[in-house]
């Protein structure tokens, strides 16, 4: 019974690490926004680092209209973008399968929360 029941921890958390979504701590302005039909496209400065130095027509992530808490995590862009407050941390889906820099092809990370910095 041991044995099954260290199987199936390996299993989910196995299973659990092929969804994980990145994220990245440190100090991130919120250099510029883009509007649009799918969501809002964001910019960092600076970029994150899982867009390997690449950006996907100017910015690097979108906040997805599909995204659970779209209009709360839209307004917390809005106000740092704004205000120049700075983001300590984002989070965000990886970039697509067989993807590994932010491009004009479909290479951006989609954003799925952030975190204002103390001030």
């Amino acid at each position: 019974m041991k044995c099954f029941k260290v199987a199936l921890a390996v299993l989910v958390f196995g299973f659990a690490g092929n969804s994980y979504a990145g994220g990245q701590g440190g100090t991130f302005k919120v250099s510029k926004l883009r509007l649009g039909g799918d969501g809002v496209h964001v910019a960092f400065s600076p970029a994150p680092v899982d867009c390997n130095g690449g950006d996907h027509y100017r910015t690097h992530a979108r906040l997805s209209v599909n995204t659970a808490n779209y209009e709360a995590i839209y307004s917390a862009l809005l106000t740092a973008y704004t205000t120049g407050n700075t983001l300590s941390y984002i989070w965000y889906n990886d970039l697509p399968s067989g993807v590994e820099t932010c491009s004009n092809s479909g290479g951006y990370l989609g954003l799925t929360m952030v975190e204002f910095s103390s001030k």
